[in-house]
């Protein structure tokens, strides 16, 4: 058995925003709610694995209503967005956040993905620039299945994020 390449996580927890009356009846379904987990992985190659799963069981403890098809999705672009953390990083360390909103009766799914690299250049790579190239098509996957997504530098390297819209259940 190899090294254990979770190093942990911290639940920022449920976070009212507005009204905290819960008028939709059911976890995760309030107007004004907004909910947060952010983990810290060891940037391996079994991240981008912990990472998925993470965020889907983290989704049903929510009820974060979203459609076979888009729960895969999103699975998926997170699993990317680790990935390029892993293999184009010095990154020791890998936080990723999620979080569920939920205002006027609509959903958003955010993730974001923060390593230590500093030189904070993200990019679509074309395939017709390279032919051949194996990899490289990650961010295409994302601009594909995220409804938006982007990267910001922070003080310590970057964030690469990207949101997906959500249905609540009222």
């Amino acid at each position: 058995m190899g090294p254990v390449s979770e190093l942990g996580g911290s639940e920022v927890g449920d976070v009212a925003a507005g009204d905290a009356t819960d008028r939709c009846g059911g976890a995760g379904g309030a107007d004004g709610r907004r909910r947060e987990v952010a983990w810290h992985l060891a940037c391996d190659a079994q991240a981008a694995s912990i990472a998925r799963r993470r965020v889907a069981s983290t989704l049903d403890d929510w009820a974060v209503v979203l459609a076979p098809a888009r729960r895969h999705d999103l699975a998926l672009a997170v699993s990317e967005l680790v990935t390029n953390a892993v293999m184009h990083t010095a990154t020791s360390t890998i936080a990723v956040t999620l979080r569920h909103t939920v205002t006027n009766r609509h959903g958003r799914v955010a993730i974001e993905v923060h390593d230590d690299d500093t030189d904070g250049e993200v990019a679509i790579v074309d395939p017709a620039l390279a032919p051949g190239r194996l990899g490289g098509q990650g961010l295409r996957v994302v601009d594909q299945v995220a409804d938006r997504w982007g990267s910001r530098p922070t003080e310590a390297g970057k964030t690469v994020w990207l949101e997906v819209d959500t249905t609540t259940t009222c």
